[in-house]
């Protein structure tokens, strides 16, 4: 490890073979007036990935350290206690199969960390691409330049690889934390404990959406259910804070609304519309969180994806053909 390192990145992988050198070199590749210690944890890949990561070591004395489990985890454990051993002033990570595109990423990040102290978390949008490396059709709607915790419990936009985050704004990882469903997305919500988060709109990394993906490899259905996960261990890991916050509450209304209407899971879809119609009935909804009109949208939405289904297996719509290019 590099002494004095003013931000530790902590690169997790498992069966990234084919990605796993663009990944750590994009990291190594980093244009900084401050020194930084790279970490990758492989957690006991099947592939070659443990055999790319020696070659990245012998090309790359003292730059980087490996970590090797005993066994394969699939948890936290690993990844959290690298970031509890961490004396850096900042810390940043990313995902085996994705890589940073600008050689400044890290010294803007910085910058606006050091400049800013009201800030917890610098984040930026990423480009997202298919697992050949070709651009993706998936898209991310613009964000704004500032967010706080009742922004993020609508939805996890920051991406892993696009954070950088203050060491200092936890001591130790909470025990809750190592049982969560959707590390990133509980350790951001966390970190606002310290300070706001800071968006930026320049793409500085690259997602890349495939099957094998922690997120995009899951079905719609399965990804519901943990979302679904994800917002009852938040409702225990934080107790009332979660249910007496309105911004939370009716976002994990609509959200679940949603994800369950993509799964066309009617059932499940309409009982968290109807928590979030009588939500908004009940309480106007402040800064942050859905907005009435998108509550709306939602049951306009959910309607008329009913009504197709219906006329579907009644033989009245034919479904889509699938026109080549």
């Amino acid at each position: 490890m590099i002494e004095n390192a003013v931000v530790t990145i902590v690169i997790t992988t498992y069966n990234h073979e084919a990605y796993i050198a663009q990944c750590v070199e994009s990291v190594l590749a980093q244009k900084t007036d401050f020194s930084f210690d790279v970490i990758v944890i492989d957690d006991c890949s099947t592939d070659g990935t443990a055999a790319v990561l020696d070659d990245l070591l012998a090309r790359h004395p003292g730059q980087l350290t490996v970590r090797r489990p005993p066994a394969n985890r699939n948890d936290h454990h690993d990844f959290g206690a690298a970031l509890d051993e961490s004396r850096s002033r900042y810390l940043a990570m990313l995902d085996g199969d994705d890589y940073w595109t600008s050689p400044t990423k890290l010294q803007k990040q910085v910058d606006v960390l050091d400049q800013h102290p009201s800030y917890a978390v610098c984040c930026h949008a990423v480009e997202p691409i298919n697992a050949d490396g070709s651009p993706s059709t998936v898209r991310y709607e613009r964000r704004r330049p500032h967010y706080s915790r009742d922004d993020l419990w609508s939805a996890c936009f920051i991406h892993t690889a696009s954070a950088v985050f203050r060491r200092d704004a936890f001591d130790t990882l909470p025990a809750w934390y190592y049982e969560s469903v959707a590390g990133d997305w509980e350790l951001f919500l966390l970190l606002t404990v310290r300070g706001d988060v800071r968006f930026f709109e320049e793409r500085m990394s690259a997602y890349r959406v495939h099957d094998g993906g922690l997120w995009s490899g899951l079905d719609s259905r399965r990804q519901a259910r943990q979302v679904h996960d994800f917002y009852r261990h938040q409702a225990r890991a934080w107790g009332r804070s979660f249910r007496t916050n309105r911004a939370a509450v009716l976002s994990r209304a609509v959200t679940l609304a949603f994800r369950y209407g993509e799964a066309k899971d009617t059932a499940r879809a309409w009982r968290w519309l109807a928590e979030a119609i009588v939500r908004c009935a009940v309480h106007r909804p402040g800064a942050h969180g859905p907005t009435r009109l998108e509550v709306r949208r939602l049951v306009t939405w959910q309607l008329r994806s009913d009504r197709d289904r219906l006329l579907r297996s009644l033989g009245r719509i034919q479904p889509a053909r699938r026109r080549d290019r």
